[in-house]
């Protein structure tokens, strides 16, 4: 084998690891339906690298923009103040 051979045998062998890997995980994976799961399978296997590396990004786990992190909790409370009007809610009229 001439050493084109080796690196072509070298590309497959690391695009079917990769391709292996995208494809459990897009499995597994609840973000696509079933449809768009054998559409990314099919891609994953005829466009080597570049659909892998798409899927990878699509799939990480990233933190959700609603999430807080901890604080001190003294400074969280809200509680009422005592400034205001006795009696001036909206049930008293």
């Amino acid at each position: 084998m001439t050493s084109i051979q080796y690196l072509l045998v070298g590309l497959l062998t690391i695009h079917l690891a990769m391709a292996i890997y995208a494809i459990i995980r897009t499995i597994k994976t609840i973000k696509f339906s079933r449809k768009q799961k054998k559409l990314n399978i099919i891609l994953i296997l005829i466009v080597p690298f570049i659909w892998t590396v798409l899927i990878y990004y699509m799939l990480k786990e990233e933190p959700n923009s609603y999430e807080i992190e901890n604080r001190d909790q003294s400074s969280v409370h809200y509680y009422e103040s005592g400034k205001g009007a006795p009696g001036s809610g909206i049930g008293t009229l």
